[in-house]
């Protein structure tokens, strides 16, 4: 498999959980609690993070940070817990400032 073929692969993959994911708990759980747990998964399967001993090479940052930090024994996963953070953080705040931004102007 080609590499760019294998990240178009988690990319289609990502937006069928995402859809999925939604439709199935869109009643169970509040939509804009769905809508920020939905956007953190797919940033989070969706940041490329470089890997360690392979360079040029990107696989998703939860699985390198899982991989190095769990697996190897001597794991190099900080570059990968730092992608993993400051993405969850930046989707999270991007995602409440959207529906803010949206609740006030239908409120107008």
């Amino acid at each position: 498999m080609s590499y760019a073929f294998a990240w178009i692969v988690v990319v289609i993959a990502t937006g069928v959980l995402g859809f999925s994911l939604y439709y199935i708990l869109r009643d169970a759980i509040p939509r804009k609690v769905l809508i920020i747990m939905i956007g953190i998964l797919s940033a989070l399967v969706m940041t490329p993070a470089p890997i360690p001993l392979y360079s040029g090479n990107y696989a998703p940052a939860i699985v390198v940070l899982l991989f190095e930090g769990l697996i190897r024994s001597n794991g190099q996963a900080i570059i990968a817990t730092r992608l993993v953070i400051l993405t969850t953080v930046v989707v999270t705040i991007g995602l409440l400032a959207c529906m803010r931004v949206k609740s006030k102007k239908s409120k107008n």
